[in-house]
């Protein structure tokens, strides 16, 4: 069994070891094991581990500065969104594109 810790970032509210983990908070990534995090992943409560995913790039970080910009996000379509994002745009879709509309639009902005 592995016993590795990686860090994970927190998407949703979540409990762990008696310790609230925010979004938006302070306590926004979570160390976990493989075991522990893969329900939380396959529940999107946390994103990948950045080792994982090879890059640091955070999409819906990404997705709230071009909406400040106003830039009509929701209304746009993949070639056009895929230009905004620019290199980051490799191995993004349309779907990780509405899950990171959603998470933007039920938690508020810092």
């Amino acid at each position: 069994m592995d016993k590795e810790l990686k860090s994970y970032p927190v998407l949703s509210r979540l409990r762990h070891d008696g310790v609230l983990y925010t979004p938006e908070g302070d306590r926004n990534e979570v160390e976990l094991t493989q075991v522990q995090a893969t329900t939380l992943l396959a529940l999107k409560v946390i994103g990948k581990a950045p080792d994982d995913e090879g890059t640091t790039f955070d999409l819906t970080a990404r997705l709230r500065e071009l909406i400040a910009a106003d830039h009509p996000i929701v209304d746009l379509n993949m070639v056009e969104i895929g230009k905004l994002l620019g290199k980051n745009k490799r191995g993004v879709t349309r779907e990780m594109i509405d899950d990171a509309l959603e998470t933007i639009t039920s938690t508020p902005a810092k």
